[in-house]
């Protein structure tokens, strides 16, 4: 949040894209729910005291409402051995990878932490490397539409 400050500050709109896309690179899976929580409110209330300690008057409620979606979609309540949830549900981890493609456009895809782990080589020229390593390309289970970032998640529900 220091970097985006830094860079951003002068724009409110370069800083709030910019502090998503920080935001969203931030990743944990963890056994214990109450741990999962206590991280998620934490890291929310660091995003929340940069924005609004920089742009109290013209703050966003919807920057926070996206800051929250995006930090239940990336900080999980999970088994990182068997690699799905710890409840009688016993679903898949699944990922969201968020990536701003052009102006204030975010690409959402979706992967199971299953498949990011294993490692398969990937097919043909492999472009990731100079030194002939094998590369993984693990697919999406979901793939959704570019989205404007203040309105990520405003129709779903976790």
């Amino acid at each position: 949040m220091k970097v985006v400050e830094r860079r951003y500050l002068k724009n409110q709109l370069e800083y709030e894209r910019y502090a998503i896309l920080a935001l969203s690179s931030i990743y944990g899976v963890e056994i214990q729910k109450d741990n999962v929580e206590a991280c998620k409110n934490r890291l929310l209330g660091i995003f929340t005291h940069f924005y609004l300690k920089n742009y109290k008057k013209g703050a966003k409620s919807e920057l926070l409402r996206v800051a929250e979606f995006i930090l239940n979609r990336n900080i999980l309540w999970g088994n990182a051995l068997d690699l799905k949830s710890p409840d009688e549900k016993d679903e898949p981890i699944i990922f969201s990878e968020w990536s701003l493609v052009k102006g204030s456009l975010i690409k959402r895809r979706d992967y199971s932490m299953a498949n990011l782990v294993e490692s398969r080589s990937f097919e043909g020229f492999n472009l990731f490397s100079d030194l002939g390593d094998e590369a993984f390309i693990s697919k999406p289970v979901s793939d959704y539409p570019l989205t404007h970032f203040l309105k990520l998640g405003k129709n779903e529900t976790l």
